[in-house]
């Protein structure tokens, strides 16, 4: 812990600027944890609730154990200002409830979210009844954010019939794995009007019960919507291209046994321009879904494409790259996912002497079967000067593949480059760690590996000798 205030503030001021992280929350708590209160801890607070309002999203923001504790054993802990989110149990829902409802807390809170906790039955009504009345203060009106992942269907059924004029702030709500019973589709179908962001994933959704939920509210002020590994099948994809949406940026179908039939219809929607992001990784689309989107002259807004394990026969796989790659003219894409696509060297290849590789500044072939061939491919492509991301983790890329793309000449905005999980020693261990192009964290990481410090320790002894 530092000495004196001036040390303390210099400590808090590099972890409030890091990168926002779980970790990052832990040790900005920590710091103020130790920090006396009889020392200027006001100036610490006042520092870190400008600093990390600006930055830090709230959903990391929630409360130390340590100050929770004292919370709810009646004694004051100034360090909750700082918090915005709570995560909560049925028990230390339960034991902090009163607390709670008569603080200043909930004022400043924008997230709440539920931990998984085994609920005994004898005290399931406790729990609905101790929900029910926290979502009902008054002192919510700034909740943004409600996360009911894991709760009991019966339980977030009765959350989201609740009137909705309780919750007038609400934009995000997430029943990931909520396992969505008709009365609990019900209660979405009429619930909170000015949803910007839903999570349903994992809920075993199909075509029938889509097609209750698209007549909802909400539709027209969707902005992010997250279907991912749900049933929704051709059927279901095809509803949500028949329905205009006025807002809709970001559509999640990620492993819903989407086939050609699905795809194509999102790729002639004429109601999916606005759409920026779109992710089909883990469907059956095959060669035919894949062109389909690859060319659209609709859905012309994308600038994120997420295709990641899409074609599944290795015979086929650099046939249908091929005739991806011809196909596209998305013209405003960035991002493109193709990883765990078994592309190969081959198929690598392909991808590298595209034109439309210009445009992109975020390229993912990991998982892809690429070894150094396809790597030098890449490294030698006149199309990646744009690019500022490229991940070729979990390939088969060894020091020579490693080599030729930390020493590429063609890249200009490189900051990304990511080779983890590949069979790289320690030549090409040391290229990576000292190439501009490699991502920050994994420049280090490479550094620190012994076989890698030992190769650049020795070469710093010739260089200096």
């Amino acid at each position: 812990m530092p000495d004196n205030v001036q040390e303390r503030l210099v400590a808090l001021r590099d972890l409030v600027h890091r990168a926002p992280s779980p970790s990052g929350w832990k040790a900005i708590c920590d710091l103020l944890t130790r920090w006396p209160a009889e020392d200027d801890l006001a100036v610490g607070l006042d520092y870190a609730e400008a600093n990390l309002d600006d930055r830090w999203p709230d959903e990391l923001r929630e409360p130390d154990p340590r100050w929770w504790k004292r919370f709810t054993t009646s004694r004051e802990e100034p360090r909750l200002r700082l918090v915005r989110a709570l995560l909560l149990s049925p028990r230390h829902l339960h034991d902090g409830l009163d607390r709670l409802l008569g603080a200043e807390l909930l004022h400043r809170i924008h997230h709440i979210g539920w931990r998984r906790s085994r609920v005994a039955p004898t005290s399931a009504q406790q729990t609905r009844e101790d929900l029910l009345t926290l979502l009902r203060s008054p002192k919510l009106a700034n909740l943004g954010s409600l996360s009911m992942g894991g709760l009991n269907p019966s339980l977030a059924t009765m959350l989201l019939i609740t009137d909705d004029h309780h919750l007038p702030g609400l934009h995000t709500l997430n029943l990931r794995g909520c396992g969505l019973t008709p009365p609990l589709t019900m209660a979405l179908a009429r619930g909170p009007r000015r949803l910007r962001h839903l999570d349903l994933t994992f809920n075993e959704l199909e075509a029938a019960d889509l097609r209750m939920l698209l007549r909802a509210p909400w539709r027209d002020s969707l902005v992010i919507l997250d279907l991912a590994s749900n049933a929704l099948g051709d059927g279901g994809v095809q509803q949500l291209g028949e329905l205009p949406w006025a807002h809709l940026a970001e559509l999640r179908l990620e492993s819903n046994n989407v086939r050609v039939t699905g795809a194509e219809a999102l790729a002639r929607s004429p109601h999916l321009g606005g759409l920026k992001s779109l992710n089909l990784s883990r469907n059956n689309l095959f060669v035919r879904g894949s062109v389909a989107l690859a060319r659209s002259t609709t859905l012309t807004g994308l600038t994120g494409l997420a295709l990641a394990d899409i074609w599944s026969r290795p015979d086929q796989v650099v046939g249908y790259a091929r005739q991806f790659c011809d196909a596209m003219s998305l013209p405003r894409l960035k991002r493109l996912n193709l990883g765990q696509n078994p592309l190969g060297d081959e198929g690598a290849a392909v991808v590298a002497r595209s034109p439309w590789l210009e445009r992109l500044e975020v390229l993912q072939l990991a998982y892809s079967g690429l070894g150094d061939e396809g790597a030098r491919a890449l490294a030698r492509s006149p199309h990646v000067g744009g690019l500022k991301r490229l991940d070729l983790r979990h390939n088969a890329i060894t020091d020579e593949g490693a080599e030729a793309l930390a020493t590429s000449e063609a890249f200009e905005r490189m900051q990304g480059l990511r080779l983890r999980s590949n069979p790289i020693r320690a030549a090409g261990g040391g290229a990576l760690a000292r190439s501009r192009w490699v991502d920050p964290q994994e420049r280090v990481a490479w550094s620190r590996l012994p076989w890698v410090a030992r190769r650049l320790k020795a070469e710093e002894g010739g260089d200096s000798g």
